[in-house]
């Protein structure tokens, strides 16, 4: 068959976006049938003119030099590549579109094809989308917070009626309910950290680490647990440097391991690295139940859970983290796995060629005979109680308040400073935990120490500006809280008010 010009013209004018060719002067030689459409000129309108008749008054200039450059080096392309695209339209309106070049050498010279798609449409849904998915963060950002309070208030009273009790059917109730608060913190937290990563809100601080810093917190956490199930733990340690944040890294490495103690019955979990050129792979390798290869697609995805018998063990989010925590590192993550033989999860990450300081993050707590005295600020009744009754039975003198005024009141009574100020970081009526720390160290002219909490982990940044200060999420583990409070008040020293 022959493809006469007629056929070609039909073959055009029945494509589905506007196609615009010009000569090397950037006159318009042809357009299709699409052009009323989409730019509401009909074809012959257009042709003979220039093309900068659909070229937005602010970008006129900087066309003529894309054109010239495009001739220079004519090859398929897209236009404007990583900028969005405009035309004007002949009622002087601009929409957004993808242009795709293509050049056509002719005996008389250089001709450029251009297809011209309106994504109006598109860009409009991928708008709605986004705000979409602000308000989705927002709202699970809000609820994560609010549930946070009460289920701090219960974890603190949990840990006051064991301290009372030594009924041992009573404990066992006790623990039990622990562990449901701990998994229901630990979901909490998973939400806010897929809100926090998908939104941009986590911004990665990349430094020079030791991975044997990184390897040996894995170990300290895991290897009780790994023990307690008769699995064979070995994390092999090395001397290697990496270009990460190790926060982010820790938790992706969490995750992997809590995984594979979790899906392992028996037989070993390992934590092994190789090193490719300038990577590293960090792997942990297991010989448990292993993925069905129908699952490995989907594995990353949010709420995905594999395996029917452990379900209500995890809640589907930790993956979804992990690979958020790859995206923000720019790093690559991945797992080979065979069914009923056991997995591999890894994540490669960019090795450094500097040697940085290993930082001692070994905590001696101490103990003292004489607790000491304790401002409490927060404006919720129930873990202002309950933080107050915990810390009272055992042996602190607790001075409790829920706004500025009442702080300033109580401090007016006090005859010696407090050794410890524990302060929520957002209070009623617009006050802060800022404010109460401000007030505090101003009258007693002291660096009084702080633990700042909150159910906003974005407030830890305060702490960072302070000294002598340190920051609990909410809910908080409340035996990692006590040993804080003890050590803290442990070293105060006790001055007159000024």
């Amino acid at each position: 068959m022959v493809v006469t010009n007629t056929l070609a013209t039909q073959l055009l004018n029945a494509a589905p976006d506007l196609t615009v060719v010009v000569d090397s002067s950037g006159i318009i030689i042809f357009a299709n049938d699409r052009a009323g459409a989409v730019i509401g000129y009909t074809a012959p309108e257009i042709t003979g003119s220039s093309i900068d008749m659909l070229i937005p008054d602010a970008l006129r200039k900087k066309h003529a030099g894309h054109l010239r450059r495009f001739l220079q080096q004519p090859d398929i392309r897209t236009m404007g590549r990583g900028i969005e695209s405009y035309i004007k339209r002949k009622d002087g309106s601009e929409i957004p579109v993808e242009i795709s070049l293509s050049p056509l050498q002719t005996p008389g010279g250089i001709f450029v094809s251009a297809s011209i798609r309106d994504v109006t449409a598109q860009k409009a849904l991928t708008q709605k989308l986004l705000i979409a998915n602000r308000a989705k963060n927002r709202f699970l950002a809000a609820a994560s917070h609010d549930l946070k309070q009460p289920m701090q208030s219960l974890a603190l009273r949990n840990r006051a009626a064991k301290d009372r009790t030594e009924d041992s059917t009573l404990l066992q109730i006790l623990n039990k309910q622990e562990e449901s608060l701990n998994w229901m913190a630990t979901f909490l937290d998973s939400l806010l950290d897929v809100t926090a990563l998908e939104s941009g809100i986590v911004t990665p601080v990349i430094e020079t680490v030791s991975v044997n810093t990184i390897l040996e917190t894995i170990e300290d956490i895991f290897e009780l647990a790994a023990k307690e199930k008769g699995l064979q733990f070995h994390v092999e340690l090395n001397d290697l440097w990496i270009k990460t944040d190790p926060r982010l890294l820790t938790q992706v490495l969490e995750n992997f391991t809590s995984n594979a103690i979790r899906y392992t019955p028996q037989g070993f979990v390992k934590i092994h690295s190789t090193v490719s050129g300038n990577t590293l792979r960090l792997a942990v390798s297991d010989s448990g139940i292993g993925i069905d290869e129908n699952d490995l697609e989907s594995l990353f995805l949010e709420y995905h859970q594999t395996d029917k018998e452990h379900k209500g063990e995890g809640f589907g989010l930790g993956l979804s983290i992990v690979e958020q925590c790859g995206i923000a590192l720019c790093c690559d993550v991945g797992v080979t796995s065979t069914a009923g033989e056991g997995s591999s999860f890894y994540i490669d990450v960019p090795l450094s060629d500097i040697r940085g300081k290993v930082q001692d993050t070994q905590q001696q707590l101490t103990t003292v005979e004489n607790q000491g005295l304790i401002l409490i600020v927060d404006d919720d009744p129930e873990i202002l109680d309950a933080t107050a009754e915990l810390l009272a039975f055992r042996g602190f003198t607790v001075v409790s308040a829920s706004s500025l005024t009442m702080l300033q009141n109580r401090l007016a009574e006090l005859e010696t400073t407090p050794d410890l100020l524990i302060a929520d970081a957002n209070l009623a009526n617009l006050e802060t935990g800022s404010e109460a720390i401000d007030i505090v160290r101003c009258a007693y002219s002291s660096d009084i120490p702080v633990i700042l909490v909150s159910g906003d982990s974005a407030c830890a940044s305060i702490c960072s500006d302070l000294t002598n200060a340190r920051f609990f999420s909410k809910p908080y583990d409340v035996n990692k809280f006590l040993g804080a409070v003890t050590e803290i008040s442990a070293k105060g020293t006790r001055v007159s008010p000024s």
